[in-house]
């Protein structure tokens, strides 16, 4: 009788001491939630980009556009967009430049220049031979501060406004053509 009484109780306490342990995973995220779950909050900590992470890098800014190419050199990072599908919508290229010129800046801590090129495929524009540019905007690190990119994010302020009065922003004739 107290041999099985004596097993009965260890039993449900191996089982007590499983079933608690099985929670742990779970407050662990519950405790750290709060970090993970809202982004704005989150802290971007910057990288040193070099050549051996420079994909890894471009790979975690948000695309809404083909990446045609990207070269990193002398604290410069220039990065070339293709522009497939030419419609009225002409928020996808002012958000992918503002993606950018953010996470070239405020994300890394070694760049001091982001070129950004939206370029009209070859095969869109007849004799352009690697396509014809569009739009292009040159940010220095000086240009850009993240407190005021904040505060322009929440009063939801036009796109093209906000580059043209912070940074070296160009238009061609041929963007103001297709948008008009």
């Amino acid at each position: 009788m107290k041999i099985g009484s004596r097993l009965l109780m260890t039993a449900l306490v191996s089982v007590g001491i499983a079933w608690g342990l099985s929670y742990l995973p779970a407050m662990q995220s519950r405790m750290q939630g709060a970090d993970e779950e809202l982004a704005v909050f989150r802290e971007l900590r910057p990288v040193v980009l070099s050549h051996d992470n420079l994909v890894d890098y471009l790979s975690d800014i948000p695309a809404k556009l083909p990446l045609r190419q990207a070269d990193w050199s002398y604290q410069m990072l220039a990065l070339d967009y293709e522009w497939t599908n030419p419609s009225p919508d002409r928020q996808a290229v002012y958000d992918q430049l503002v993606d950018a010129i953010r996470y070239g800046l405020a994300g890394t801590s070694n760049v001091e220049r982001v070129l950004v090129r939206i370029f009209l495929p070859a095969a869109a524009e007849a004799g352009a031979g690697r396509g014809r540019l569009l739009v292009a905007v040159e940010a220095r690190r000086g240009q850009f501060d993240e407190q005021e990119y904040e505060m322009w994010r929440l009063r939801g302020t036009n796109a093209e406004e906000w580059l043209s009065k912070r940074f070296q922003f160009t238009r061609t004739k041929r963007w103001e053509e297709l948008n008009s």
